[in-house]
């Protein structure tokens, strides 16, 4: 499925300096390796945003400073380049 075939199902909203030093928080107890941590939130992100059939999202912190996320999922026909995170 071509990208602009999907629902464009955007989100935009701040997040908060204390929300993301909730997520790092956890993400410490999970593992001190900083590479796992970012596939662990990757695949969590992934995995919130197929729930909730979003296929972008971009988040910034009050200063602007933001990531973009594009989901892309295995029965794509490949006809898109492939995607990941941006940071702004």
């Amino acid at each position: 499925m071509r990208q602009s075939d999907k629902k464009d199902k955007r989100k935009k909203q701040p997040v908060t300096p204390d929300a993301i030093m909730a997520v790092v928080r956890t993400l410490e107890s999970h593992t001190s390796d900083p590479h796992e941590a970012l596939m662990v939130l990757a695949a969590t992100a992934h995995s919130f945003m197929t729930s909730l059939d979003i296929d972008y999202i971009e988040s910034r912190t009050p200063d602007g400073h933001g990531v973009t996320l594009i989901r892309t999922d295995d029965d794509d026909d490949g006809d898109e380049p492939e995607a990941g995170s941006k940071l702004h």
